[in-house]
């Protein structure tokens, strides 16, 4: 029995050997593939996407078709401005008024440049004036004239929703700002 023992325990150990020997090289394989993989995924990052052609199907309709475009550029950058300007763009001309916001909220969050930054709040204002959210637009109205007070069409839209509002003596002052600014632009022509 006691060779049968030793025999046993041999034939344990071989089989553990060789196991180990066997995960050692899967590891090693494995190791290898996720090697391959990671150097082959910068060349797929660094193909830029055809914001052009989506131009172009934005400008046929094809907004779903744009939309996949921004979608990939967004996927490898969710940061990208132009796709966030391109995204938002699109389901602003579809009337996708809860995308459309989602996507400038996103895009004024990331932008930088305060002229970027300027025409998404206006437009989100837009969004907000079609949900008939005039708080939420009259505050994205005031956050551009803080930022440009010389826009006129800011004023002119941030007393159309405070009259949405029933809040007259805030409308007339807002209208005056407005003619205040567009009253020069007429003179100097």
């Amino acid at each position: 029995m006691n060779d049968m023992t030793k025999n046993s325990s041999k034939i344990q150990q071989t089989m553990r050997q060789k196991l180990t020997r066997l995960f050692l090289k899967m590891t090693w394989l494995n190791t290898l593939c996720l090697i391959l993989l990671s150097l082959s995924l910068p060349l797929s990052a660094q193909s830029t996407p055809d914001y052009d052609k989506a131009e172009q199907l934005k400008n046929q309709g094809a907004f779903n078709q744009a939309n996949r475009i921004y979608f990939i550029a967004l996927r490898d950058n969710d940061t990208d401005l132009q796709a966030l300007e391109g995204l938002s763009d699109s389901y602003f001309r579809m009337q996708r008024w809860k995308k459309a916001k989602k996507q400038l909220t996103r895009l004024i969050k990331a932008t930088p440049d305060n002229e970027v930054k300027e025409l998404a709040l206006v437009r989100r204002a837009m969004v907000f004036g079609y949900q008939k959210k005039w708080k939420k637009a009259i505050k994205d109205y005031q956050q551009v004239s803080e930022m440009n007070p010389e826009r006129s069409d800011v004023w002119l839209s941030m007393s159309e929703a405070y009259e949405q509002l029933g809040k007259q003596k805030k409308a007339k002052k807002a209208k005056a700002e407005y003619e205040q600014r567009v009253q020069p632009q007429t003179e100097a022509q």
